[in-house]
């Protein structure tokens, strides 16, 4: 009876012990300890028991480690610019990864301004760009208005019959939610009021996220583009500190600048000459003259790209 609760002692401990620690002692009577896996955390059994085994164990495979969760692509907001058709076989290009944008589910679309293709031909740049609307039917077109458009009453007409959902009138300011995203279009021209302007761009700093599209630029390395002295000073002033990034059209390649934390973004998308980062300011983070555009979540995660698709920044 004492031999059969001995043994019934040890087979228990086996059992509670599972694969861990083995207890052993050598010929001078030290304790040897051999580590085993666990088999059901770290492989995968094959079904064979070898004899060399201490733990008496099914071989095994390391498990493959689990693939990251892909990022979520839904909700996303594209920010384009200045689309003067210098080089129409690389806009078209452009435009083709506009419309695949990276395979997210694009629910708007903002143009900086200078739509205008050079003063007249605000029809043939909305016909240039209607492929990718057609193949993101989901995604609303939303324009900001820059100096080289039509007086603003009359691009407006035209606009309204492509984009019946536009309901501004002169006054081209207004601002769009995306989940957590609010986009604030203004205009740097002045067709309203700055301190209407102003107003709505305070009304919107809550701590989430926001995006702010205007034509003229606040900062700028680009040589030739005229600085926004109300943007540098009294709408920089309002939204430093917050989470906020300012898209400027205006300047033709991509650059993004970082001044008291906020990030200005030149998008991009045409017209650009290749020595348009010859001369970067000590604010300039990241300055390329091509065909570019950006890609964001509505957490403001955003990645810049160009014609190919391949990211040149990220912020």
């Amino acid at each position: 009876m004492k031999t059969l609760l001995t043994l019934l002692t040890f087979l228990v401990s086996i059992v509670a012990m599972g694969c861990g620690d083995v207890e052993d002692r050598d010929e001078n009577n030290n304790e040897i300890v051999v580590m085993c896996p666990d088999i059901y955390t770290d492989c995968t059994p094959t079904g064979t028991v070898p004899d060399t085994d201490p733990c008496g164990q099914p071989e095994c495979w390391p498990k493959p480690k689990p693939e990251p969760a892909p990022i979520p692509k839904s909700n996303c907001t594209i920010y384009m610019g200045n689309t003067q058709k210098q080089d129409p076989v690389k806009q078209e290009l452009l435009f083709k990864q506009i419309g695949e944008a990276q395979g997210c589910a694009v629910k708007d679309i903002f143009h900086v301004g200078d739509m205008a293709y050079g003063d007249e031909n605000l029809e043939e740049f909305i016909a240039d760009f209607s492929p990718v609307l057609v193949k993101k039917p989901q995604a609303k077109f939303w324009p900001a208005r820059g100096d080289d458009d039509r007086s603003w009453p009359e691009s407006l007409d035209i606009l309204k019959k492509w984009f019946p959902y536009l309901t501004m009138d002169t006054c081209k300011s207004y601002y769009v939610k995306n989940g957590d995203l609010t986009t604030i279009v203004l205009d740097s021209e002045d067709y309203c009021s700055y301190d209407d302007q102003l107003k709505m761009v305070a009304e919107n700093l809550t701590g989430k996220p926001v995006a702010i599209v205007m034509h003229g630029a606040a900062f700028t390395s680009y040589s030739g583009v005229q600085d926004n002295d109300w943007a540098r000073e009294k709408l920089h002033n309002l939204i430093k500190g917050w989470n906020v990034t300012v898209f400027n059209g205006e300047a033709k390649g991509y650059e993004r600048n970082s001044i008291d934390g906020v990030n200005y973004v030149n998008p991009g998308s045409g017209g650009v000459c290749p020595d348009e980062c010859d001369d970067p300011k000590d604010f300039t983070i990241k300055c390329e003259p091509v065909y570019s555009y950006v890609l964001c979540t509505d957490r403001l995660q955003c990645s810049a790209l160009d014609l190919n698709g391949k990211t040149i920044d990220f912020f």
